[in-house]
């Protein structure tokens, strides 16, 4: 169901008899700009609200869903309204509260006046919506006047005023007006010298520092600067010894490695030794198995049958040359195994010695890093922190100067600017308004 009003300038008022639809008109329009209350229930069928306003730009159409209710969908002609999806939080990013405003002719970015001190708030359609649409039963109240909110107070009348004044003439608040509060002074005062309490409370202790330096270099019969340039010099020959160990390190690391190659060598042929003198033990005993049956066949005769199958049996007796030949090969092989023996021994000492050597090679390694993480580099990293804290140091006095002369002047700015404030002209909106409204 569709109704239209045509709209004047000045006070328009929507009369009828009861029951015409008075209160839902207002209802729905209220609500499809963001009102909270539902212009109508489930059983009226009804389950969108939708207002168009014509504007001299084009049209703008908001529809809202009573089942989706934070979400109004804007429909637009006029190139000053993006159509699509809106918010009704004016807190969201994308909130229906600036194609309000903009319907009004208002930047979103507007801000009002809260209180005497020019503090601001954001202006929002909420702000003014209670002059939009005024219901029947708020036409007659006595108190406040229909140009305030209902739930007005003294403590939010600056604020209505000061949306009213936009609406009248436009009213702009300069922000160069703005004054502070007795508080605010009084935080920004702590916030300064906190600020400048804890640069003085960084530089202290370097102060120190450069200072016992400078005792030190007293005592010794130098200036600071002889002794900055003593340090130097004590840092460079302490960075040539890290390079000189680091240097022999690499040689004894570089050494450890062929010594390991050479260890892991080594016991390659040793296996292989041990497996030629298993083989060699083992060709021996088989030979000599079959010289003692050789020997014993010479003095045994051999069976003429077969105990099992009763054939006879046919095997020549081993003659002495057959016996010389075996006992030959024997004697052989005992020579190879002693001289696989001698070379195993060799290759055992020989191990041995690269182990004690590889040994040797690693703890003076370890003694290397020692010496290196122990002694060279922490002395190096002291002289390198006590020559950067004397080269910065010497500047920090002047630092230091400079933050009590400027502890001293930001105290005297807060304080002339909290006596000057309080002869500033407070915020009272009643009196921007011009003299016919």
């Amino acid at each position: 169901m569709e109704s239209a009003i045509n709209l004047t300038c000045g006070l328009n008022c929507i009369i009828g008899a009861s029951n015409t639809g008075k209160t839902r008109i207002a209802k729905t329009v209220e609500f499809a700009c963001g009102g909270k209350e539902l212009p109508f229930t489930d059983k009226t069928a009804y389950e969108i609200a939708q207002v168009t306003f014509v504007t001299n730009g084009g049209e703008v159409s908001l529809s809202r869903s009573i089942h989706v209710q934070n979400t109004i969908h804007v429909k637009s002609s006029n190139p000053m309204i993006v159509p699509g999806s809106y918010s009704v939080s004016s807190r969201a990013g994308k909130s229906i509260n600036t194609v309000l405003l903009a319907l009004l002719g208002v930047e979103s970015t507007r801000r009002i006046a809260t209180n005497e001190t020019y503090h601001t708030v954001a202006f929002t359609w909420n702000a003014i919506r209670h002059l939009m649409i005024v219901p029947e039963d708020q036409i007659g109240r006595a108190r406040p006047s229909i140009l305030f909110p209902k739930s007005t107070s003294l403590a939010t009348l600056t604020q209505s005023l000061s949306s009213l004044l936009v609406l009248v003439q436009d009213e702009k608040i300069d922000n160069s007006i703005q004054t502070e509060s007795a508080s605010e002074r009084h935080a920004r005062r702590k916030a300064v010298e906190q600020f400048i309490h804890q640069q003085l409370d960084d530089i202290e202790p370097r102060i120190r520092h450069l200072e016992e330096m400078r005792h030190i270099a007293t005592n010794e019969g130098k200036t600071i600067h002889t002794y900055l340039e003593d340090l130097h010099k004590k840092a460079l020959h302490v960075e040539q010894q890290r390079q000189t160990l680091l240097n022999r390190d690499a040689h004894t690391i570089s050494h450890i490695s062929q010594l390991n190659q050479q260890y892991e060598h080594l016991e390659v042929l040793i296996r292989q030794r041990k497996v030629l003198i298993s083989q060699y033990e083992s060709d021996a005993a088989r030979l000599d198995l079959q010289l003692q049956a050789m020997k014993h066949a010479r003095t045994h005769a051999y069976p003429a049958t077969c105990q099992f199958c009763h054939s006879p049996i046919h095997m020549s007796v081993p003659t002495e040359q057959d016996i010389l030949i075996v006992s030959t090969e024997i004697e052989h092989i005992h020579r190879i195994q002693a001289d696989v023996e001698t070379d195993l021994a060799i290759l055992v000492d020989k191990a041995d010695e690269v182990q004690q050597e590889l040994h040797l090679e690693k703890q003076q390694h370890r003694q290397n890093m020692h010496s290196l993480k122990s002694d060279i580099q922490p002395t190096a990293q002291h002289m390198q922190q006590d020559i950067e804290q004397i080269a910065h140091a010497e500047q920090l006095h002047a630092e230091y100067a400079e933050l009590i002369a400027l502890h001293a002047r930001f105290n005297k700015a807060l304080d002339d600017a909290g006596q000057a404030t309080q002869n500033d002209e407070k915020y009272k909106p009643r009196e921007c308004f011009q003299s016919d409204f």
